[in-house]
């Protein structure tokens, strides 16, 4: 019994930091391309398609960086997604959850002094109200309230402030301060999975088809749509500075096989392929 005790302290200690340094790299590289965005310029004699480059200097090397709004051309060789830092995390994160709160409910995850359940009511709750986070998310982000990004925001907060007491009414101090990180990493965590990375792949395979996409006000590669969770669409460029939205709008598949005839797409249907985290 002591041998499985030691073996499962080692266990806690093991998932405790790979969820540190796998947070730190989800983190580290939001934070990374954050200021790579901001420091984008736009650049003279740049390819179709791109809205700013950028020069970086490190470890003696330099490095020359071109964002496309939409899509290049065609399909690059090498392709990295940037998706398994969150993967990672949330993974890590629930194992952790597991290993200690879960397993040690009676210990860490309920306390009788705040409310006096069973520990296996205590896990229920914890996993009901970690799922019930992207719901609520999702939900309000394609009702009428999430048309107004501000007002969104501000619902969202509240969520989070409504979650933040509702935990520490039932659970530990400690359990309450991890179980909000918990619900949050959860709604960024399935936005990945869900929204952006299932539509990323269809611009992807648009690229493998030998398709493009562009804009029949604007012409290609100009004024592209940017799909959000929220299942909304907006023009950059012109039309985002003057606080337009898409209705009137279509977009195109263009299938150089079929230059006469591209495929015309509902603007108004939630079809994000190019997306924005």
């Amino acid at each position: 019994m002591f041998e499985f005790a030691l073996a499962w302290d080692w266990v806690s200690f093991a998932v405790r930091w790979i969820h540190v340094i796998t947070g730190i790299a989800w983190i580290g590289s939001s934070f990374y391309f954050i200021a790579l965005d901001l420091g984008l310029q736009p650049a003279a004699h740049s390819p179709k398609g791109v809205s700013g480059e950028e020069w970086q200097v490190h470890g003696g090397g330099f490095y020359h960086i071109q964002k496309y709004m939409v899509a290049p051309d065609h399909m690059p060789e090498h392709l990295t997604w940037f998706k398994w830092e969150s993967y990672a995390t949330w993974l890590s994160g629930f194992a952790m959850l597991f290993v200690i709160y879960y397993v040690g409910a009676g210990l860490f995850l309920v306390d009788p002094s705040v409310l006096d359940i069973q520990p296996w009511v205590g896990i229920l709750i914890s996993l009901a109200s970690i799922g019930i986070g992207w719901v609520i998310y999702d939900f309000l982000c394609k009702s009428p309230l999430g048309k107004d990004s501000t007002r969104l925001m501000v619902l969202l907060y509240l969520v989070l402030v409504a979650m933040a007491w509702g935990y520490t009414q039932a659970f530990s101090g400690r359990a309450a301060l991890l179980h909000l990180g918990a619900f949050t990493a959860t709604i960024m965590t399935a936005n990945v999975f869900f929204i952006i990375i299932p539509n990323q792949k269809i611009v992807v395979a648009d690229l493998k088809a030998g398709r493009t996409l562009y804009s029949d006000e604007y012409g290609p590669y100009r004024d592209l749509m940017i799909a959000t969770s929220a299942g909304k669409m907006y023009f950059h460029g012109e039309r985002a500075a003057k606080g337009e939205d898409i209705a009137g709008a279509h977009l195109y598949r263009f299938d150089p096989a079929k230059p006469a005839a591209p495929q015309k797409i509902d603007a108004t249907a939630t079809i994000p392929f190019a997306v924005s985290s």
